[in-house]
């Protein structure tokens, strides 16, 4: 009985984290330890935007953040919802769901990095992976505070 509470009250942390959190997602600070010292994104960069969008039904903007945040809250509502009733029943439903899907996590790591992989090569096919790293990145800030670009 306590992983099914713990996974109901992290998924309604989740869901709910994203409505509350979408005013400061738009200009809040880089927490991405890959973005903050390269400035490029990272494979999930924009879930947390994609999240708060979502949470308050601007879809499209969602998708362009990041092209997984829909299926991936849609995921997440689908299974605090059956967790809730879970909790009711006494049965472990979502717990099934998770074993099956870890049998198949290496099929979504391969279409993450997949993507991850396109993503960069278009950054710096187009020209903005230069322009990004320059702007973004901690070492390029610290570079900027020293005077020396």
């Amino acid at each position: 009985m306590r992983q099914p509470l713990i996974r109901t009250a992290a998924l309604g942390c989740i869901l709910t984290g994203s409505y509350g959190y979408y005013p400061y997602c738009l200009d809040g600070p880089i927490v991405c330890p890959f973005r903050l010292m390269t400035g490029l994104p990272c494979p999930t960069c924009g879930l947390t935007r994609a999240f708060c969008f979502l949470a308050h039904g601007r879809i499209a903007d969602s998708l362009q953040c990041h092209w997984l945040g829909a299926p991936l809250f849609l995921f997440a509502l689908v299974c605090f919802g059956v967790s809730v009733w879970d909790l009711v029943s006494e049965r472990d439903v979502v717990g099934e769901w998770w074993r099956a899907i870890d049998r198949s996590v290496g099929t979504w790591v391969w279409a993450v990095m997949a993507f991850q992989t396109a993503r960069l090569a278009w950054l710096f096919l187009s020209g903005q992976a230069l322009s990004l790293m320059v702007r973004d990145s901690l070492p390029a800030a610290l570079l900027r505070l020293a005077g020396l670009i």
